[in-house]
């Protein structure tokens, strides 16, 4: 697979010294994930939820990947799947 560059960036809030914003990228031989969550505001540890969102993102695409072409009610059982990890994984 062709190497791909790919910078991320992120800016601290006038009011804030936290970044509660979280992108990461995960690359193998044939396939890129990439996701970005949003820290949803200012709550204290919305970074925590924002990276263990985009984790759960990465893990669960990464995962089904192999599987072969992806069809559009694959799409919607992940999508479904990874909201459900999601706030499992933010409630412990």
């Amino acid at each position: 697979m062709k190497s791909w560059k790919f910078i991320t960036y992120n800016q601290l809030g006038k009011q804030s010294d936290v970044c509660r914003e979280c992108v990461k990228v995960h690359e193998d031989d044939t396939h890129i994930i990439g996701c970005l969550c949003d820290g949803l505001g200012s709550p204290e540890n919305a970074q925590i939820a924002a990276e263990v969102a985009t984790d759960t993102v990465i893990e669960m695409f990464s995962t089904i990947q192999s599987s072969g072409d992806i069809t559009k009610n694959d799409v919607r059982q992940v999508k479904e799947a990874v909201v459900t990890a999601v706030k499992t994984r933010l409630k412990k």
